[in-house]
């Protein structure tokens, strides 16, 4: 019997959720039909649609906003092919100028932090280059610094616990002065801070999404999709400008007979068959 959209038959677009992605939003402006090509577009997943991308000489965002001293997580998703490079920092001026900390970068292709106050200290973890990471840095009272790369706790801590560097008024996206090239040649999405000591599990299960399920204690997000605008927190400036390219993080691989080559990130026409998610 033929439907209203025109199809004989109809089927199901199974979609299997793989290791560490959340559940997509999915949208069909297609008929659900055996055999049919479906336009099928998937979104709500961090790395994704959108990201920065950073020159590597001159380029950085500054946000005008005072950061938490104690008890607060910075997190993000990065990628870069240069193993000596600048990330992040909290400054009292433009560029480095004056005092900063709250620095995070590469050395040697490893992550390392420091805040005023304490040594600079690497986390012990393999090579941060060349694929997208997620990075989250987290003060706690009592507890110190740690750091969990892909939702992963690193094997290295460093147990002073708070900031002595009050006098900020900014933090820097793409720029760190402790690194050996501060500025980063890269991409940057999904910048969230948060006025307390995430968990692990709050890490883990929110990382992948593009908004979090609670934004309780968010105190800065930018999503860089198009722009380098905040949804939460403080006014931006983009310091010689800013391009943005595709995330395409999470590939598309479907199955069955006819099936098309794996997508990323891009609404494409496909055939209806098995679709797995996978970071």
């Amino acid at each position: 019997m033929e439907n209203g959209v025109g199809c004989k038959t109809q089927s199901f677009i199974n979609i299997k959720q793989g290791s560490g992605a959340p559940q997509p939003e999915l949208s069909n402006t297609g008929p659900n039909c055996t055999n049919a090509p479906v336009d099928l577009t998937v979104g709500g997943l961090a790395p994704g649609g959108k990201a920065a991308s950073f020159n590597g000489a001159n380029q950085y965002v500054q946000v005008y906003q005072n950061l938490p001293e104690y008890d607060f997580t910075i997190e993000m998703w990065v990628k870069t092919i240069s193993p000596n490079v600048g990330i992040f920092s909290a400054a009292e001026a433009s560029a480095g100028v004056g005092g900063h900390d709250r620095n995070l970068f590469l050395e040697d292709g490893q992550l390392c932090a420091r805040v005023l106050g304490s040594a600079k200290w690497n986390p012990d973890l393999r090579s941060m280059t060349g694929e997208w990471h997620h990075i989250a840095f987290v003060v706690q009272s009592g507890i110190g610094q740690r750091i969990f790369v892909d939702g992963n706790l690193s094997p290295n801590s460093n147990s002073y616990d708070h900031s002595d560097f009050n006098w900020q008024y900014y933090f820097h996206i793409g720029f760190s002065p402790d690194a050996i090239n501060r500025y980063l040649p890269g991409s940057i999405d999904n910048v969230r801070i948060w006025s307390e000591a995430r968990s692990q599990a709050d890490i883990r299960s929110n990382m992948g999404r593009a908004v979090p399920s609670s934004s309780t204690s968010l105190i800065y997000a930018c999503l860089f999709e198009g722009d380098f605008n905040s949804v939460v927190g403080g006014g931006s400036n983009a310091f010689n400008g800013l391009s943005y390219e595709d995330a395409n993080h999470y590939t598309y691989t479907w199955l069955g007979a006819g099936a098309p080559e794996a997508s990323k990130m891009k609404p494409k026409l496909l055939p209806h068959s098995l679709q797995e998610i996978t970071p």
